[in-house]
């Protein structure tokens, strides 16, 4: 016969006398003064994980700024963008939520003794400060072998490599202000060292003209795999999957309004595309249709190379595939859009709306 297994009382309901009880509340006139760096911040998972603060529930009394972090999986480094807040107010509420620091306080070493008894060697999510201090970016960057070139944070270097002067830094944060995806900064950048533009002067006067250019590109909601009904599903992935290349014969060959030569899809692979789009937002709905543009979206640029283009000769930035992602498109720039070739694209068209992007 197994053990009978006793059931350990919640650290919350845990009163036992002498046993940390915990303090009543406090005036926060009394409250000492955080132990936490002044403008320390941490991240809105952080901010849940370790003090169970939403930031939707303090949008209104906490700034949050977006944020852009690397991270690395087997293949490459991917990066994303997080909303951050200040450290101390993300404190501050939870002393306010539970009564002041010392009730706060012993909440914490209660959680932790109870962890330890009941989950053994699994730590409980204690706060950490100095998450993103210099002082862990520096040893950081000093294991990889990096060095910090002069005047940059090092947090910056280890955020994005393409933050190397006082005015990148600047333009980093307004593209993740104007675009709040950070993969079109990076894409920018990738591309200007294809061009040979490598001095920062000249990258800031490039990326300056991005940041005017470059349409809107609208978040991605979810992963890039289509969620919809299993027929949907598997005829959308066999229509991209024959989507031709370029240099196909059946690729057709047009001159862009910016002067770019464009090897697009033929009129009848549009037709085909356009008719399984319009079946998806009109049984799927919106949502459904705001994953599935993206998947056209970066079949264009894997087959084509048709995405983000940059001018070397006059210094202008366009994208032909953006068409994908937007939504309905006005007189003015559907004659120059590849909806505007087949039927199926002018219907499709009609379906949307301005706002669907």
């Amino acid at each position: 016969m197994p053990p009978i297994r006793k059931h350990l009382p919640s650290p919350a309901k845990s009163n036992k006398s002498g046993k940390d009880k915990i303090p009543p509340p406090t005036d926060p006139a009394t409250w000492r003064e955080s132990l936490i760096p002044p403008g320390e911040m941490i991240t809105s998972s952080q901010a849940y994980k370790w003090y169970q603060i939403k930031h939707l529930d303090v949008l209104n009394e906490i700034e949050w700024e977006p944020f852009m972090s690397l991270t690395h999986n087997v293949q490459r480094p991917i990066t994303r963008v997080t909303l951050v807040a200040s450290h101390r107010k993300i404190e501050r509420k939870a002393w306010e939520k539970h009564g002041g620091p010392e009730r706060w306080d012993t909440r914490i070493r209660r959680k932790i003794q109870w962890n330890k008894q009941v989950k053994g060697t699994r730590p409980y999510p204690e706060p950490i400060i100095g998450k993103l201090s210099d002082n862990q970016a520096v040893a950081k960057l000093q294991l990889e072998g990096k060095i910090p070139p002069d005047g940059q944070s090092p947090t910056d270097l280890l955020l994005s490599k393409y933050v190397t002067s006082t005015n990148l830094r600047q333009l980093y944060q307004e593209f993740i202000l104007r675009f709040s995806v950070p993969w079109v900064w990076e894409k920018c950048n990738s591309i200007l060292d294809a061009a040979g533009v490598f001095a920062d002067a000249a990258r800031e006067i490039h990326l300056g003209n991005a940041l005017v250019m470059l349409p809107l590109y609208p978040l991605r909601t979810g992963r890039r795999q289509l969620r919809a009904s299993g027929s949907l599903r598997r005829r959308m992935a066999d229509v991209l999957r024959r989507a031709p290349r370029k240099g196909d014969s059946n690729m057709d060959v047009i001159k862009h309004p910016s002067g770019q030569i464009l090897h697009v899809w033929s009129k009848a692979y549009l037709t085909e595309l356009y008719e399984i789009l319009k079946k998806i937002f009109d049984r799927c709905g919106m949502e459904v249709w705001k994953k599935v543009r993206f998947n056209v979206y970066h079949t264009q640029y894997d087959r084509c190379h048709g995405s983000m283009h940059f001018n070397s000769y006059d210094g202008t930035w366009s994208d032909p595939a953006f068409q994908w992602l937007a939504g309905k498109a006005e007189p003015g720039s559907f004659i120059h859009s590849e909806r505007s070739r087949c039927q199926a694209g002018i219907e499709y068209n009609e379906v949307l709306s301005e706002e669907d992007a």
